[in-house]
Formats: C-alpha cells, sequence, structure tokens
C-alpha cells in the first residue's frame, strides 16, 4: 500500500549522522516475508533505492513452535490476530552482522538524536519502553545487541506455550500492569514475559536452553518512554518539556490535553526542532488538485478499535466542505485502507480486511474547501429621499 514509511526521511539522517558520529555504516533496514517483499511495487522500490534501505527477507512471521493464536484466527489469515505483525520483528533479535540494532514501527518520527540508545544497546543491554495506555512493554520500539541465543530462546519459548487473558503467557502473569493490557496476547505480552519476566518458570527454561544464563544472562532495562517512544503525555510529569522528546511515536495530527505536539505540525511560536528541515517533505498534492479552491491537510481518521464485529468503516468530520482525497493509504501497522468523502464527511473503510484497527495514527490527506469570505449587504436607504432622518428634538 501506499504511503509507505512515511518518516523515513528522518530515519535516514538518524543513521547518516551516526555513522559519521562513530566512523562506522549504519543501516536502515525493512524486514518482510517473502510474499509481502514480492508485492513492493515501482514507488517503494524507488523508496528503497532513494533511501539506501537494506530489504531484509525472513522465514517466519511468527515462531515455528507457536501452535497458541486466538479463537477465531488461523495461519495464514490478515486480520484477527495482531501477533504476525508483532513476532516477526523477533528476527532483529539475531541480526549478528550489526553490533547494535533498534526497532521502530513505522509511525514514528525522530526529534534529536536518538542515537543514544544503540550506544547503550551495544553494550549488551536490551532496552525497551513502556507504552501510552499501560502497557509495560511497547513493542514499537526496542534495541539490542543481536545474538542468535536471544532469537533461540524466541523460539524455545513458542513451544507448547499458551497465552490466557487472565494469567498470561505460561501462567507467568502481568506484572507490573495489574491485569491483561493492550497487546499482551501479542508481541508485547510475549517480548515481556520472555525477558522481562524473572519468577516465569517457562520464560528462564527457555533462556536456559539457549545458553543464556550466568555471565550470559540477559540485561534487560526499560527507558523513559516520554523521551525515547514519546506517544502521549500519559504517566509523563505534569510539567513535562516537549524539547526532550527524541522519538515521538503514533504522532497525531493535535495533540489532546498536555500531550506534545507533532513535529510538523507545532504551532506557530515553537521552536523546531534541528532535525527539522532534514525530515522528511512536506506532502505534496497531486497535480489534479491544483485548480481546487482548497487547501490540503491531514484529516485524523485515529482508531477503530471496537473489535467485536465487522467494525471496518469509521466517518469523521472535516471543518469545510472536502473536494478531494487521496484515495488509498496505509496506516502505521500496515493495513490498507480506501477513502471517500462527500460533503465535510471523510470515511475510512479497511480495505484489506472487514475488521477493527487499533492503529490511532490513522490519516487522511486531502484538500477542503477555502473559507468564502461574507461581504455585509449594504445598509437600505432612508426612506427621506436619500436623506438621513433628522435627529429627534427633545
Amino acid at each position: 500500500g501506499w504511503p509507505w514509511l512515511t518518516f523515513i526521511g528522518s530515519m535516514r539522517l538518524q543513521a547518516l549522522a551516526l555513522a559519521a558520529e562513530t566512523n562506522s555504516s549504519v543501516d536502515v533496514v525493512v524486514i518482510m516475508p517473502d510474499k509481502d517483499a514480492a508485492q513492493l511495487g515501482p514507488r517503494h522500490l524507488d523508496l528503497v533505492r532513494q533511501y539506501s534501505i537494506r530489504i531484509v527477507k525472513v522465514p517466519w512471521v511468527i515462531p515455528p513452535a507457536l501452535k497458541w493464536w486466538p479463537k477465531g484466527w488461523w495461519p495464514g489469515k490478515s486480520d484477527g490476530w495482531c501477533g504476525p505483525q508483532d513476532l516477526i520483528r523477533l528476527h532483529v533479535l539475531g541480526m549478528t552482522e550489526y553490533s547494535a540494532a533498534v526497532f521502530y514501527d513505522q509511525d514514528i518520527e525522530f526529534h534529536g538524536d536518538a542515537g543514544a540508545v544503540l550506544k547503550c544497546a551495544a553494550t549488551g543491554r536490551l532496552l525497551s519502553a513502556s507504552g501510552g495506555v499501560g502497557e509495560p512493554l511497547n513493542v514499537g520500539f526496542f534495541a539490542v545487541r543481536p545474538d542468535k541465543r536471544l532469537l533461540e530462546a524466541a523460539e524455545v519459548f513458542a513451544d507448547g506455550v499458551k497465552f490466557d487473558e487472565r494469567t498470561g503467557w505460561a501462567n507467568s502473569g502481568f506484572k507490573p500492569a495489574g491485569g491483561y493490557f493492550v497487546g499482551a496476547e501479542c508481541g508485547q505480552g510475549y517480548m515481556h514475559t520472555l525477558f522481562y519476566q524473572k519468577k516465569s518458570e517457562k520464560a528462564q527454561a527457555a533462556l536456559k536452553a539457549a545458553g543464556l544464563v550466568g555471565e550470559s544472562r540477559v540485561r534487560a532495562e526499560s527507558v523513559d518512554r516520554c523521551v525515547w517512544n514519546y506517544q502521549t503525555g500519559h504517566e509523563c510529569p505534569p510539567a513535562f518539556d516537549c524539547e526532550l522528546v527524541r522519538v515521538h511515536h503514533k504522532p497525531t495530527g493535535k495533540p489532546n490535553g498536555n500531550d506534545c505536539a507533532k513535529l510538523a505540525r507545532r504551532p506557530d511560536g515553537m521552536a523546531p526542532s534541528p532535525f527539522a528541515a532534514l525530515a522528511s517533505p512536506q506532502r505534496k498534492p497531486p497535480a489534479a488538485w491544483a485548480t481546487l479552491p482548497c487547501a490540503t491537510q491531514f484529516i485524523n481518521i485515529g482508531a477503530n478499535c471496537k473489535c467485536n464485529g465487522e467494525n471496518y468503516i469509521k466517518m469523521v468530520s472535516a471543518k469545510g466542505e472536502v473536494l478531494a482525497c487521496e484515495s488509498d493509504i496505509n496506516n502505521g501497522a500496515g493495513d490498507r485502507f480506501t477513502i471517500t468523502f462527500k460533503g465535510s464527511k471523510v470515511t475510512a473503510t479497511r480495505a484489506d480486511a472487514r475488521s477493527c484497527w487499533c492503529d490511532d495514527a490513522l490519516e487522511a490527506f486531502c484538500c477542503v474547501a477555502k473559507a468564502r469570505a461574507v461581504v455585509p449587504a449594504p445598509s437600505p436607504l432612508p426612506a427621506s429621499g436619500g436623506r438621513p432622518p433628522a435627529p429627534p428634538v427633545g
């Protein structure tokens, strides 16, 4: 689908800056299964060449030994479980051609130098951060010194493991969360149980089987998500300085409350990041829109996370009459949508599955009619031959 890798410009800049600082090579890598790589079209391949992206094809999207999945889902089904889109990123753990690797969802925006997480991971630490809705690990970001044993442990852990909404993976619980959290049944819970639940017998057995014990034990630590994986202001300090944000995950068109603004949408008067000028260019409207009396803007569609039925359509209102929209878009999770409009209403219909979506960063790129100036009607002439009436005498 398209657009794809929306913020690749700022990510490429990070790679170039870190390579210059460390006098080493830093790659931007996209991992995907063979069948997805085969569907890359000319626009995708142009982007790959333009930003020197390395495509790495991987053999599985869920560990081969994993035989648990939620009711109503089966291997190859495109919707109904976030396991495949989460667990495919476990391959990063075994990319030993790199001294350090950091995984980011494609819906992230760099606000400053994020190289510190790679430098820290290179010392042997596995780093992650919590998420914006209470999950102890957000799988949209983690950094690691790759080790084949880490990937082996993830594959061994899959053998015979099951998930329960009351007790988690392998009855290991959800601590420090008080119970089930978003994505617990997918990669977020899987990785957190394996690497952070020290009392999980199943996880510890998998790590031991891979040789990750004693001096080789996994040193898993959490970093401040308000700085390194900012999503919302949830649990950030009340007077949090938004200039401290290095990476903004799932940036939305308009912040809520005290949330920090997306870099490209900061209101006039806020100092831009030093990366702003080198980030991805502003979206250019199609040439056909040039003659339309409208202004381009992003219209926030947001999430449609009511997943108890075929909730695959969402309608929102724009502030004005919509004259044009890009008809095919993707969200950060790779879900595909068609966009239609009528009057001030914009409708997003998920095209790849009759299913909900929980990515709140979905936006439509549209052209909204410019407000027309209202010219006040002239005052009626007075009845006395065009002369104003005489003032009252008194």
